[in-house]
């Protein structure tokens, strides 16, 4: 004999809603592989929020090193910059804007974008150029090493001469 199957459950008009996240709308962007290393710093709790509003939020995402996710809301779309060296050089979404959108949804950011519909662009833009070189101080690293060097320079000696006298050369006298 056969069991019968259960009814199903009415679940009212909480039925056809379903809410998704800004990761769930935006995944077709990301590389599988940036998807499951940005979950597992996501899970780690390797994302803080330091700065969110209504238009803008700023994560400092730690793994080996702390990266800067810039997250701005433009026109149905997301504008994003991370200071991670895979963001600026093919300009893809990388690991840590996907772990930095698990936090977003965690903490339910951007109620204006979460209320549209539909897969979420993303443009992902080069962080904000750094100083120009004349304005910029060396580092303390970089600086030992040049007064190392200018100071190498400044005691450098001549060549002190021989103790020995030079003799003279000698020459066989053919005969």
């Amino acid at each position: 004999m056969s069991t019968p199957l259960p009814a199903p459950v009415d679940r009212g008009p909480f039925r056809r809603a379903r809410v998704t996240g800004l990761a769930d709308r935006a995944a077709r962007a990301f590389a599988p592989q940036a998807c499951l290393l940005g979950y597992a710093v996501f899970t780690k709790g390797g994302v803080s929020l330091e700065a969110v509003d209504e238009r803008r939020a700023r994560l400092v995402v730690k793994g080996k090193r702390a990266r800067t996710v810039d997250v701005h809301v433009v026109s149905g779309a997301l504008r994003v910059t991370c200071t991670c060296a895979p963001s600026t050089l093919p300009l893809a979404p990388c690991r840590h804007l996907w772990a930095g959108l698990l936090e977003l949804d965690r903490r339910e950011a951007f109620a204006d974008l979460r209320a549209t519909r539909g897969p979420l662009r993303i443009d992902v833009e080069a962080p904000a150029p750094a100083p120009p070189a004349g304005e910029a101080q060396p580092s303390p690293a970089h600086k030992g090493e040049k007064d190392k060097s200018e100071k190498a320079k400044k005691t450098a000696k001549a060549p002190k001469p021989s103790a020995k006298p030079e003799r003279a050369r000698r020459t066989k006298r053919a005969a």
